[in-house]
């Protein structure tokens, strides 16, 4: 399975850029390939830092990037089924940017799960998610 999202929104990137300000020597550890030195997978209590440098790396990668630089036509181009699954609190990964996926994608399913969990949804709201994904399925 995979996490997609344009990850667009402005508190997003501020809590990024705040974290990032705070430890620049963790930040230059990203690789030039987008790859985290181990350490930053371990347990500790520097684990904040850790969890912000991996949602830096993930908003590092560009779905069009050596495909044209369109992202929309990238997605406009995906041929397989696909389930998006979003929820309708979560402000990591905005409902607004899963129903951009799914009206790009030929293919795609959108199912919104209503929560208040906010992205902790994807967790909290297991057997919700699991009902969808198994009759997506079938």
């Amino acid at each position: 399975m995979t996490l997609t999202t344009k990850r667009k929104t402005q508190i997003i990137e501020e809590r990024v850029n705040a974290m990032l300000d705070r430890i620049p020597e963790r930040a230059a550890a990203i690789n030039e390939d987008g790859g985290l030195p181990g350490d930053l997978l371990l347990p500790g209590p520097e684990r904040l830092d850790r969890y912000w440098l991996l949602t830096k790396a993930m908003d590092s990668h560009h779905l069009a990037r050596g495909r044209g630089g369109d992202v929309d036509h990238v997605l406009q181009q995906i041929p397989q089924p696909t389930l998006i699954i979003g929820v309708s609190s979560d402000i990591l990964c905005p409902l607004d940017e899963q129903r951009h996926l799914a009206q790009q994608m030929p293919r795609a399913t959108l199912i919104e799960i209503d929560s208040s969990y906010g992205h902790d949804g994807f967790m909290v709201e297991s057997e919700k998610i699991a009902k969808f994904l198994s009759a997506w399925m079938e």
